[in-house]
């Protein structure tokens, strides 16, 4: 088994979601992530805040929030056991992010 990385992006109809709708995502969202525990491939889940700052070029100018462009924003990110690549991709598919415009990478993690 390898480690891989799930980067979720959250879509435009994710940012302009009602209350309710936001509700129904993370209850989803937290049953897909019980069955990849269930299942034993489970590494570790993070969300993350809006606000936070960047750092670029040889000056580090700092500009702060991750993105100006919201659906570019990095919502959090999952750890998961897989056999392959596309193993992981299965498992990523999954996810209810998908149904809220949203984008996922999924990253194989360096072993050394």
């Amino acid at each position: 088994m390898k480690d891989y990385l799930l980067l979720f992006r959250v879509g435009p109809r994710f940012l302009t979601a009602s209350p309710e709708e936001l509700q129904q995502i993370m209850l989803r969202s937290r049953d897909w992530i019980a069955g990849i525990s269930r299942a034993g491939k489970l590494n570790g889940v993070v969300r993350l805040q809006r606000n936070g700052a960047v750092l670029t070029g040889p000056r580090k100018q700092r500009t702060d929030g991750p993105y100006t462009n919201g659906n570019e924003i990095i919502n959090g990110y999952l750890g998961i056991k897989a056999g392959s690549l596309e193993e992981a991709v299965a498992i990523a598919r999954e996810s209810p992010v998908f149904d809220y415009e949203g984008m996922m990478e999924v990253r194989e993690v360096a072993t050394n």
